[in-house]
């Protein structure tokens, strides 16, 4: 189905003076409607008595049941097309919601949108000005002010045939229309904050009804309005010399703003505005964290492996890593291992914080605990004295799970050139015999030498 276009004509006219622009617009592909305001009362012939007492308030109201009845049959709200005094209804149009765009040729300013007066509307509406006062009159504009204001721009073989279609027109709707103060509903103030279509505005610098000036201000009045001014052209703009050119404009106009002639372009439009659906790809972006985070994950396996095997290590004094006060907590967990046959001879070991906890292989029963292990102060001196512990062979520390160990004497339990009796391992009973629970260190064989210090030990942590 086309979109409609719902034409509006001006003060003392009707529906038929659209029909250049209509033809236009159909040919283009829109259903057009021309609707003729009260036409049983606007008539060229003597007027109605019930015409004159009409209020501007009564044909804005006319004509936005006409929209409402467009939008509801075609599904989507009319364009409207305004002039004159039909362009300020057609801005009463839009600032109710009824409409889906708007275009103004000529227009009719609200309230908040004029300049200084003007003589030149005066003589284009002389003849109702002077019969104008008391109790509103019904009222035609002379043929004289017509050929003035009106269609000064047309060529003058053409004046009376237009002027033919002139009709009288309410006097009310002509006070509210020059006196906005006046009219109790306030129908000439729009509200522009309430106007959220695309809106046009036509006008010609030698209009003599409505001011340029004012319609610069209607041109602004509106956010993200588009302002056309016509050096040649003046009131009549729907068909003066070099309308053709001007209806082109709009037109593409329309197009530029998605109101074409097809009333599913915008529903069409709307829906495929969703279709970009590349948001997904931003979750995707959290699934190579895993793996950079697995990366540690795996190290640390490897870095125990390594560090039970004792037949490299050649002292059982480990060096005092540099990451070691900031767990504190570590040491508490290493097991004593066993010592050397001397016992004053004790070597000193701290536990790499690379290797895990250690499996005890051996079952021989021990009730005494293993004392915390002491750092020694100063770190850098540590590795002076692991001479003292390369008397112990491997191969001694092997055959310890197979001989009982015995009790060592009291003053081994004491420290001794900064080494802990915890790591001291229980030197082996000449009878064999097994150790008594007063020893100060469990009998259980070291399954894992310390590590040194290393870049492999630093990965783990």
């Amino acid at each position: 189905m086309s979109r409609t276009i719902l034409m509006i004509h001006g003060y003392g006219m009707t529906g038929d003076s659209w029909e250049p622009v209509a033809e236009t617009f159909r040919k283009a592909g829109y259903a057009v409607e021309t609707p003729t305001i009260r036409p049983a009362l606007r008539t060229a012939g003597p007027p109605s008595p019930d015409l004159a007492g009409l209020s501007l308030a009564d044909y804005v109201a006319e004509l936005s049941a006409a929209a409402a009845v467009t939008a509801a049959r075609d599904g989507v709200k009319p364009i409207v097309f305004g002039h004159s005094m039909g362009g300020l209804i057609a801005q009463k149009l839009a600032e109710s919601g009824l409409t889906s765009g708007v275009v103004l040729f000529a227009p009719a300013s609200p309230a908040d949108a004029r300049g200084k007066p003007k003589l030149s509307p005066i003589i284009t509406f002389l003849n109702a000005v002077l019969t104008q006062g008391g109790a509103p009159k019904a009222v035609k504009m002379w043929k004289t002010g017509f050929k003035f204001g009106v269609v000064n721009a047309v060529p003058a073989a053409r004046h009376d045939a237009l002027y033919a279609k002139a009709v009288y027109d309410s006097g009310r709707v002509l006070q509210d229309l020059a006196y906005p103060d006046r009219d109790p509903s306030r129908t000439v103030h729009v509200d522009a904050a309430k106007v959220s279509v695309p809106v046009l505005v036509l006008a010609g610098a030698k209009d003599r009804t409505t001011p340029v000036e004012d319609m610069r201000l209607v041109g602004r009045k509106y956010a993200g309005a588009d302002y056309r001014e016509y050096p040649d052209h003046a009131h009549w703009l729907i068909d003066e010399p070099g309308s053709d050119a001007l209806l082109a404009t709009v037109q593409s106009w329309l197009s530029e703003k998605g109101l074409g002639p097809a009333s599913s372009a915008p529903p069409s439009k709307a829906k495929a505005e969703p279709a970009p659906v590349a948001p997904p790809a931003e979750p995707q972006a959290p699934a190579a964290e895993p793996s950079a985070v697995a990366t540690p994950t795996a190290s640390k396996p490897r870095a125990p492996a390594k560090a039970k095997t004792p037949s490299r290590a050649k002292a059982v004094v480990a060096e005092p890593s540099v990451e070691a006060p900031a767990k504190p907590k570590a040491p508490p967990k290493a097991k004593a291992a066993p010592a050397a046959k001397t016992p004053k001879a004790a070597a000193k070991a701290a536990p790499a914080k690379t290797a895990p906890k250690p499996k005890a292989p051996s079952k021989a029963p021990s009730k005494a605990k293993a004392a915390p292990v002491t750092v020694p102060a100063k770190p850098a001196k540590a590795p002076a004295k692991p001479k003292a512990a390369t008397a112990a062979k491997p191969e001694a520390a092997k055959a310890a799970p197979k001989v009982k160990a015995a009790p060592p004497k009291p003053a081994a339990a004491k420290m001794r050139n900064n080494v802990n009796p915890e790591l001291m391992k229980a030197a082996e009973a000449p009878g064999g015999k097994p150790a008594k629970a007063k020893a100060t260190a469990k009998s259980k064989p070291a399954t894992t030498a310390p590590a040194k210090t290393s870049p492999r030990g630093k990965k783990s942590v």
